[in-house]
């Protein structure tokens, strides 16, 4: 039951807003994977997360807070390891009804 507890303690909640599709900031970002002017692919407390959209720039990141602050026109965000799961499932469903 304590590793329970600890573990608890270690889960932040997660924030990501989105205002106007022009601006994007995430809560609980633990490391920045890759970036790009189209794609930014981040590491939260929760999952890897994938920030699509074009003109994308860095506007304030703070790794002591958890906090990153994107600009540009956000067209994507989706948390990878769902993605994977679909991925997986999809695979075996399609190997089953060959």
């Amino acid at each position: 039951m304590g590793d329970y507890m600890e573990q608890k303690k270690d889960i932040q909640n997660q924030v990501i807003t989105i205002t106007n599709r022009k601006r994007l900031e995430i809560s609980s970002i633990k490391k920045i994977e890759s970036m790009n002017e189209e794609e930014f692919v981040v590491l939260t407390n929760l999952s890897t997360v994938r920030i699509s959209g074009e003109n994308l720039e860095m506007l304030h990141l703070d790794l002591d807070k958890g906090n990153l602050l994107i600009g540009g026109t956000i067209d994507d965000v989706v948390y990878l390891d769902k993605e994977v799961t679909k991925e997986k499932k999809q695979g075996f469903m399609s190997k089953i009804f060959k």
